[in-house]
Formats: C-alpha cells, sequence, structure tokens
C-alpha cells in the first residue's frame, strides 16, 4: 500500500511539473491578445505601498504578432518585462500561446536589453542593446521553422547566451 501511495504522489508531481503553467500576469497578456494591436507597449501597475516602500508589480507587453509554422501551428508572440518586488527586481521573457490564447511556454531572457523588438513574417528581430555586448548586434530568429528548443544569442564575437524554451 505504501509504494502504491508513493507511486501516485510521484505521478501527479510528474504531471504537474510536466504542464505549462501561465505565468502570474496572464489575464494581463489575455487583454493585450484580445485587443490585437501589434508593436504596442501596454503598461500594467498594480503596484501596492508597503509603509513608505512601494512594492512594484508592472507588468510591460509588447505584442509582436503571429506566426504559423511550416508544421501548420500557430502561435502568438510577446515580450514581457516583469518589474516586481520593492527592490524593483525585473524579469525578461519571450512568452508563446497558441492561437486559442491558451499559454505554450516562454524563453527566459538575461536581460531586458536581449528582448527582440519587432516579428516581421514569423522572425523575431533583436537588436542587442546590452551595455557589455557589441551596441547594434543584430539577430534573426525564424519561428516558421517552429518553436526552437533552445538558440544562441550573439553578444561580442563568439560570446552570447543560449536560451531554452520552457
Amino acid at each position: 500500500m505504501h509504494r502504491l501511495i508513493t507511486f501516485i504522489v510521484f505521478a501527479l508531481c510528474l504531471a504537474t511539473s510536466a504542464t505549462a503553467q501561465p505565468p502570474p500576469y496572464n489575464w494581463q497578456i489575455q487583454k493585450v491578445l484580445s485587443h490585437n494591436v501589434q508593436d504596442t507597449t501596454f503598461v500594467f501597475d498594480t503596484s501596492t505601498i508597503r509603509g513608505k516602500a512601494k512594492d512594484y508589480n508592472i507588468v510591460n507587453l509588447t505584442y509582436l504578432g503571429k506566426v504559423t509554422t511550416r508544421k501548420g501551428y500557430t502561435f502568438k508572440i510577446l515580450t514581457c518585462l516583469w518589474e516586481w518586488n520593492i527592490s524593483q527586481r525585473a524579469t525578461s521573457r519571450i512568452v508563446v500561446y497558441n492561437d486559442k490564447n491558451q499559454y505554450v511556454g516562454n524563453y527566459y531572457m538575461y536581460s531586458t536589453c536581449e528582448l527582440p523588438g519587432k516579428m516581421t513574417n514569423g522572425v523575431l528581430l533583436f537588436n542587442i542593446e546590452c551595455d557589455d555586448c557589441a551596441k547594434g548586434t543584430r539577430f534573426k530568429l525564424d519561428l516558421k521553422k517552429g518553436l526552437p528548443q533552445k538558440f544562441f544569442l550573439p553578444c561580442k564575437g563568439n560570446y552570447g547566451d543560449f536560451y531554452t524554451f520552457y
């Protein structure tokens, strides 16, 4: 009996972790997707005051557009900059939804200056403006071939970072 309970708990944990969980700002993304306006940044500020300090909760969302892959899947691509906490930390992501506005996954980006600025004909266009990179480094990621599990974003020379789809 003990083995059966252990197996069931393990199976439930595995099933829960394997399912893509939408981000905590999913309701804001749904609003942006319902407007269907490309290349415009929507700002949602639900910050609160704690004593004399501001507890930041600001979400900047930009809908870059949708792409249909060669296999016929349609994905909607957004960039997200989420500023949070009293110390005003920031989290940057490329967020992916399907044609039914259901969360598919995201690429966690290490810096806000690495987010793509535009998508044209299913190709994400990056114009890297990070201080520690070669300013103006350009990179294209073709999503018509599908969502890559991992991609390399160049920074300076042969240096850069790998980004994984979660």
